[in-house]
């Protein structure tokens, strides 16, 4: 049995459905938060950077162009030809987080990563191995800013998903490693996010509810209030 879930979600199959679900929007923003967040000729790791490594062929395909790319996974096979980048990529597949050994990788101990981004997988681990992963990212890229993305368990959890943190849950475990420099919901659901509107924000939803459905608003509205979105996207440095 693995110890980890390896599904994970394909952007383009969105068309498929001919509706964008929230999931979708809040991965595409990620990207761009980071992106918006980064420089040009800076070096980027990815940690669990996917079979297809979306977040490298967004920079690529949006023209930014950062010194290298680096990214892990557990899977051992990769779906894209990193020949066609115009930028340096070095995949590493049969990456296990929470295994110290791996993290002494010679490209990985060469490297001083300006970003480091971690974005929708512990959630897919057991909450051991989820601490152990955020103790190696303590202690192996110190130097970084660290972008990592999660679900917030608010009662019922996705399938694929092994172990959902709730929010104050985490934030008192990334605390007591980082610093939080910044923290945003990425998607949230009206239900939960509706009363903590004030009077102007309220009007905004909705005058915007008359032309947006559902999946838009929630990711319009999360970024102002993390604790009660179902997805927070968290800005780390080591102490």
């Amino acid at each position: 049995m693995k110890p980890y879930n390896t599904t994970q979600l394909y952007i383009d199959r969105a068309e498929d459905r001919g509706i964008v679900h929230r999931d979708y929007l809040a991965h595409c923003l990620r990207w761009t938060h980071i992106v918006k967040y980064a420089k040009m000729g800076q070096k980027i790791l990815d940690v669990g950077c996917g079979v297809n490594i979306p977040l490298a062929w967004m920079m690529y395909t949006n023209k930014f162009k950062p010194f290298m790319y680096m990214g892990l996974d557990y899977r051992d096979k990769f779906e894209v030809d990193v020949r066609g980048f115009n930028f340096p990529v070095t995949l590493v597949g049969n990456f296990d987080v929470t295994n110290e050994a791996h993290w002494q990788n010679e490209v990985l101990k060469s490297n001083d990563f300006d970003i480091v981004t971690c974005l929708e997988v512990i959630e897919h681990m057991p909450k051991e191995s989820g601490i152990k992963l955020l103790e190696n990212l303590a202690t192996e890229v110190s130097g970084s800013v660290i972008f990592l993305s999660t679900p917030c368990f608010n009662g019922s959890k996705a399938a694929n998903h092994i172990y959902e943190w709730r929010y104050d849950e985490l934030k008192a475990e990334l605390e007591s490693m980082f610093t939080i420099e910044a923290h945003f919901g990425t998607f949230a659901s009206q239900s939960e996010i509706l009363l903590a509107l004030n009077s102007h924000e309220r009007d905004l939803f909705e005058r915007l509810r008359r032309y947006y459905d559902s999946n838009v608003l929630s990711v319009i509205f999360a970024p102002l209030y993390p604790s009660l979105s179902r997805n927070v996207m968290w800005q780390l440095r080591v102490k």
